[in-house]
């Protein structure tokens, strides 16, 4: 979706997704820095490597249908879904309603400048 908005070159949109998507891997990259941080730096770097290639939704599906964990992490299995589910609201859908507040602000106002 980001390179059809580059290619129509529609940049601030553009970078607009691009932000969204890089701030929610930021924040669930933290999650899983203080989740795992009792586990060893393995753990955390595959951790990590899960979440950078966008397998985390995956990861944690089997996680749960085998009720399997790695060992010494802080929260259940459950609730670390319900947390990366959450980071990915907060992060993605919350941008997504401010960027259609303001389009529609804008619309709003160049209808009200050009009647």
């Amino acid at each position: 979706m980001i390179s059809t908005y580059y290619k129509s070159e529609l940049y601030r949109q553009a970078n607009f997704f691009l932000g969204m998507i890089i701030t929610s891997i930021v924040i669930t990259l933290a999650h899983n820095f203080v989740q795992y941080s009792k586990c060893g730096k393995r753990v955390i770097i595959r951790e990590f490597i899960l979440t950078l290639l966008f397998l985390r939704p995956v990861v944690d599906a089997y996680r749960i249908s085998t009720n399997k964990s790695p060992k010494m992490i802080n929260i259940d299995i459950i609730i670390e879904m319900v947390v990366n589910k959450g980071i990915e609201l907060a992060t993605e859908g919350t941008s997504i309603i401010i960027r259609r507040a303001h389009e529609e602000a804008c619309r709003a106002s160049e209808a009200f400048e050009h009647p």
